[in-house]
């Protein structure tokens, strides 16, 4: 039977939350770093073995799915911007040089959460 295009916008909405909600069962629940069940994202733990974006695993079919979040983890939304912007500006180990660790820098942030 052929969608409309509302039909197909609200089978679509429900596909993505259908694997949203089977993505949170498979990898646990909650955000590996800090343990909170609160905003999570997934996250690819390797961007180089990526082959599709979070953003479109609700599109795809049921097989490729199952592989890409299989090399994904749950972050809540603070530590996956703290893995991202550390990622983009600082460095995963002190350096010669002084630049701050990922705890550190974690750390320094702390007062301008909620």
């Amino acid at each position: 039977m052929p969608f409309n295009k509302e039909q197909q916008r609200i089978w679509i909405r429900k596909r993505r939350a259908d694997r949203r909600k089977y993505s949170l069962h498979v990898l646990g629940g909650k955000c590996v770093k800090c343990g909170t069940k609160e905003k999570l994202h997934l996250h690819h733990k390797d961007k180089n073995i990526k082959e599709i974006e979070t953003k479109d695993l609700g599109t795809v079919r049921w097989e490729r799915f199952v592989a890409e979040i299989a090399k994904c983890e749950l972050l809540c939304t603070h530590c996956h911007t703290i893995h991202h912007n550390f990622e983009k500006y600082g460095k995963q180990e002190k350096e010669e040089d002084g630049d701050m660790t990922y705890e550190e820098w974690d750390e320094m942030i702390q007062p301008f959460r909620k």
